[in-house]
């Protein structure tokens, strides 16, 4: 008989005078379920999946070199590389049929995360010739719940490879953003000195207010170049937007 320190669930038992059923009636109750699931698995997986979907899954385990074998859907990307990437989303896209219909019978099955971890997990752990001498609907189940698992797993892959490769890309961009505004700085700067003696002009009382605009061009583009003043300008009026009027003075 199964004492209560053996089943929490039992705890109360002992207390409100109710006797525990023994040890086989336990384990006639587990069998029985068991066996049920075993039929009842199979026989819905029969009906949901599709002919393609169910020609696809018998071929894994008759696979030849122009089809997918088991083997090549459980190897991992060794790194981030092109050519790695490329055959994770080959991959992908070989199981995302397979997926979207595990997705559906997961759903209508009432079947346990655990209990598809668990069918996931024969093939992981079994070679091709053992998954070959199952039953066929228990290796179907298995290659389908293996299929889905997988499928989660390459999207994982290819999210973290996607940030990983931003990240690469990141780094030297705001390095180059930040030395390109180093040398606008740098050039604005250098040509400050010419720009501020030219503005000086507009307030020169020496300079008659009737002298024709073209009369002060010519001294100014003297000081500094024409193609400079938008650089000039554009560094003037931007200076205190970002922050670096304190680095020209």
């Amino acid at each position: 008989m199964i004492e209560a320190t053996q089943c929490p669930a039992l705890n109360g038992y002992p207390t409100q005078r109710i006797v525990a059923p023994p040890y086989t009636f336990w384990q006639d109750m587990v069998g029985r379920v068991v066996t049920r699931e075993r039929t009842r698995i199979p026989h819905l997986l029969g009906h949901a999946l599709t002919p393609t979907v169910a020609t696809q899954l018998d071929a894994w385990l008759e696979a030849d070199e122009h089809v997918y074998r088991i083997s090549a859907l459980k190897r991992e990307a060794k790194d981030f590389s092109y050519q790695e990437l490329r055959q994770e989303v080959a991959r992908r896209q070989f199981l995302h049929p397979l997926y979207a219909c595990a997705h559906s019978f997961l759903a209508t099955a009432g079947l346990s995360n655990a209990s598809s971890k668990f069918y996931a997990s024969l093939v992981k752990f079994y070679t091709v010739y053992k998954l070959q001498r199952m039953a066929r609907a228990t290796a179907r189940l298995s290659l389908l719940w293996f299929a889905s698992d997988r499928f989660r797993q390459i999207n994982d892959n290819l999210v973290e490879a996607c940030l990983h490769l931003v990240d690469q890309y990141e780094k030297p961009a705001k390095q180059a953003a930040e030395d390109a505004m180093q040398r606008a700085v740098t050039e604005a700067g250098a040509h400050l000195q010419a720009a501020g003696q030219v503005l000086s002009w507009f307030v020169d009382a020496s300079i008659p207010g009737d002298v024709p605009f073209t009369v002060v061009q010519e001294p100014a583009f003297a000081l500094l170049d024409p193609a400079r003043f938008p650089l000039v300008t554009d560094s003037l009026e931007s200076m205190e937007m970002l922050g670096i009027s304190d680095k020209l003075r």
